[in-house]
């Protein structure tokens, strides 16, 4: 989907030395304020501003703003120094280049030099940039995974609404990702995820054929409430491309594990944060098509620049003994 992508004067990056070159399966690694979650950030904001993605209702105007109000304090957040326009330029894989400036109070988004006024006009490979739900309504094909708790709340609260939950269950993937997911991180025998009085619970076993139990879905840890609300959300919406920032939170290296594989089995690229050795661990013996570690630094006066580390080349960094995480000479 995106090729590569580019900021000037977004949050606290004044530019890049050079625009960051993406593939299937990216995740990003680096110091505290290197630029990570600005990069999943900046690609969120790159397709069209203002466009609602499920489970978002469509009726909330300018959906994506509405979630950064909530993590930031709105668009002046988003400029450099807080003052002047951000810009932000990517490519795409059809060959098409996307610009989006924000100033304090708003944003312009231009397609091919074309500001994008209405997207249901697009046809062609351009169209495909959204999802097409039904003939009156587009969703964005990208699924951000911010690492903030009341996107999560906000997240379980909307697919357990009766309408949404109609979507998820259409798709069978509240028994499908039970059991080829939760299933292989947990020792209990669960059968599908389902609504109990405005809650998710999973349905126990308690032996082959005999009674069952449900087991509220917050009682199975924070980690596994986490991926399934967000598995389920993605499984559903079915998007392009997905941002994960901090995609270790509140998992242990098995549950990693399983993520990592699973969003590799997937059609849509990748883009995710982390922090964490184990998730460089797993990401290597996973062996996701297409990925690559980019290692990101800021110099003193806010250029981001990267490189580009291939699995093998993290792989033998680990047999060295090496923390490639601290290797930000370059």
């Amino acid at each position: 989907m995106f090729k590569s992508i580019n900021l000037t004067d977004f949050k606290g990056i004044r530019k890049c030395e050079k625009p960051i070159e993406l593939s299937k399966f990216n995740l990003l690694i680096g110091p505290n304020n290197s630029g990570k979650t600005s990069i999943l950030e900046a690609l969120y904001l790159s397709i069209n501003p203002w466009i609602s993605p499920w489970p978002f209702n469509k009726t909330e105007d300018r959906a994506k703003m509405i979630l950064f109000n909530k993590i930031h304090s709105g668009w002046i957040s988003l400029i450099y120094r807080y003052y002047g326009l951000s810009k932000l330029e990517s490519t795409l894989n059809v060959g098409s280049r996307i610009s989006v400036l924000i100033g304090s109070h708003d944003a312009i988004c231009f397609i091919d030099g074309k500001e994008l006024t209405d997207f249901k006009s697009l046809s062609g490979a351009l169209r495909n940039l959204y999802i097409i739900k039904s003939d009156d309504e587009l969703a964005d094909c990208i699924a951000y995974i911010p690492s903030d708790n009341r996107f999560l709340s906000r997240l379980i609260e909307l697919i357990t609404k009766k309408e949404n939950w109609f979507k998820v269950q259409k798709t069978d993937v509240h028994s499908k990702i039970v059991k080829d997911f939760v299933s292989k991180v947990v020792s209990d025998d669960f059968t599908d995820v389902t609504i109990q009085f405005s809650e998710m619970v999973v349905r126990r076993e308690i032996k082959p054929g005999g009674s069952t139990a449900y087991i509220d879905v917050r009682d199975l840890g924070d980690g596994v409430e986490r991926f399934l609300a967000v598995g389920l959300w993605l499984e559903a919406l079915n998007p392009k491309m997905v941002l994960w920032d901090d995609l270790e939170a509140s998992a242990h290296p098995a549950l990693i594990s399983q993520i990592i594989r699973w969003l590799g089995e997937h059609d849509w690229q990748v883009v995710a944060t982390t922090h964490s050795l184990d998730v460089l661990h797993e990401f290597v013996l996973a062996e996701p098509e297409d990925a690559r570690v980019i290692q990101l630094k800021k110099s003193k006066n806010d250029v981001l620049s990267y490189k580009v580390l291939s699995l093998k080349e993290v792989e033998e960094l680990f047999k060295r003994g090496l923390d490639v995480r601290k290797l930000l000479n370059w």
